[in-house]
């Protein structure tokens, strides 16, 4: 073979190009601000994109420094995607909904939990809800009747109502944010005329709690008889359970039958409780 022709032969690297250096993505994960979404999904998808260019068995195959780091990028994304709330959310329903939702959950435990879901269903079942299911007041109270008298919508949510004895000292337990003044006795009221009130704002709050289940009448010192208040609670559409607790429950009539052997008298007594 003549010189001439050996030195037309390329080179046997002749024409070929330098393989590129494999992309890597940084594994240092103080390097992914945390509040940079966008950066952090980008740097996912680089590190996704890079597993086919991977050689032999370690294709599609991620090192434990990878599989550390994609977690973590997972973790700055999801966030911010979870911060749009769904269209079927049940907290994306108007309130009136929700309202009516809270209505039908009886007992405060369950309420509690209902509030607990999330920030929505805390501000509604707080104070709409929780605060009335049961109600525990005196008769002098008359801010409280006054209040739900006022807010009609309010004392349909009153589950339990438990009449205290003016002198009992069991705390009462009435809703929170209720104003002391402008519903309370005025001073120059007459005793006769507080007790007329007093009746007659009880009357019209209870007329009001439409969804009212158990009552509870412990009035033994007061002018104001349950007798008044008996046609109000037949009412009441719920009402399964009654407990009364007044020595004027029962009352004489106005006739009373003489004996005609021994010379003593005995009132009839009639108790205020029918059978309906």
């Amino acid at each position: 073979m003549s010189t001439r022709a050996l030195s037309k032969r390329p080179p046997v690297l002749q024409g070929t190009k330098a393989r590129k250096p494999l992309q890597t993505v940084s594994t240092d994960l103080s390097r992914y601000d945390r509040l940079d979404p966008f950066a952090a999904i980008n740097a996912l998808r680089k590190l996704l994109s890079l597993l086919p260019t991977k050689l032999g068995g370690c294709q599609y195959k991620m090192t434990p420094e990878e599989h550390k780091l994609s977690m973590h990028l997972l973790m700055i994304v999801e966030p911010f995607v979870g911060a749009t709330p769904s269209r079927h959310n049940i907290s994306r329903q108007p309130t009136e909904i929700l309202d009516n939702i809270a209505f039908y959950v009886d007992s405060k435990r369950d309420l509690l939990s209902l509030a607990l879901t999330c920030q929505r269903m805390h501000s509604i079942v707080f104070p709409r809800h929780f605060d009335y299911r049961v109600i525990k007041a005196k008769v002098s109270s008359i801010r409280v009747w006054n209040h739900l008298i006022v807010h009609r919508g309010l004392a349909r949510h009153v589950r339990r109502l438990e009449v205290l004895d003016e002198r009992s000292l069991e705390s009462e337990i009435v809703p929170s944010g209720i104003a002391t003044t402008d519903t309370d006795v005025e001073s120059t009221d007459d005793e006769l005329e507080i007790h007329t009130k007093q009746e007659k704002l009880l009357v019209s709050a209870v007329a009001r709690m439409y969804s009212l289940h158990s009552f509870k009448w412990s009035c033994t010192h007061s002018l104001i008889s349950i007798a008044s208040l008996w046609p109000t609670l037949l009412k009441c559409p719920l009402l399964n359970l009654v407990d009364l607790n007044d020595n004027t429950m029962f009352l004489p009539l106005g006739d009373q039958d003489s004996e005609e052997e021994g010379g003593s008298s005995r009132a009839k007594k009639t108790p205020i409780v029918r059978s309906y």
